[in-house]
C-alpha cells in the first residue's frame, strides 16, 4: 500500500479547511506572543491534520527553532522542503537552525541551496537578498 493513498487525519477526522485556518491563527497569535511551546503544539497538530501544506511544517519549524529545539526545526524544514521543493525559504530557516546548532558547513550547504532556488524565481528577492547576506557572513566567518 502506497502512503500516498493513505487519508491523512484530516480526511479521517473531517475538519474544515475553515477550522484549519483558525487553528494556524491561533497558532500564529501564540507564535507572536512568545507562547512558542503552545503554537509547536498547534503547529503539530496542523502538520497532523494538513501535512501537505508547506506552511504548517514552516510554522512548526520556527516554533521548534524558538524553543531551542534546533534539530527538530531542520526536520519540520526538511519536510516543508519535500512538500514544496523548489521554494528556497526552508532551506534559509535551516540554515539558522544548523548554525544554532554550530554546524556551519551544513549551514553554508542550505544557504547556498536557497540562493539557488531564488535564482530560478522572481518572486523571491527579498528570501535571496537575506541568503546573499548569510552567505557573505558565513564564509566571512569560516575564513578566519
Amino acid at each position: 500500500m502506497n502512503i500516498k493513498n493513505q487519508p491523512t487525519a484530516q480526511q479521517d477526522i473531517t475538519i474544515s479547511s475553515r477550522q484549519l485556518e483558525s487553528l494556524y491563527a491561533l497558532g500564529f497569535e501564540l507564535y507572536g506572543a512568545g507562547e512558542f511551546e503552545k503554537a509547536a503544539d498547534l503547529f503539530r497538530l496542523l502538520c497532523l491534520y494538513d501535512p501537505e501544506k508547506s506552511r504548517n511544517w514552516i510554522a512548526l519549524g520556527g516554533a521548534n527553532q524558538q524553543r531551542g529545539e534546533y534539530q527538530l526545526a531542520i526536520a519540520a524544514f526538511v519536510m516543508a522542503s519535500f512538500q514544496e521543493p523548489l521554494s528556497p525559504e526552508p532551506r534559509l530557516y535551516a540554515a539558522h537552525s544548523f548554525i544554532d546548532l554550530m554546524d556551519l558547513s551544513a549551514a553554508l550547504e542550505a544557504t547556498k541551496q536557497a540562493l539557488e532556488l531564488c535564482e530560478k524565481r522572481d518572486d523571491k528577492k527579498e528570501v535571496q537578498s537575506r541568503a546573499a547576506s548569510l552567505l557573505q557572513a558565513l564564509e566571512s566567518y569560516t575564513q578566519k
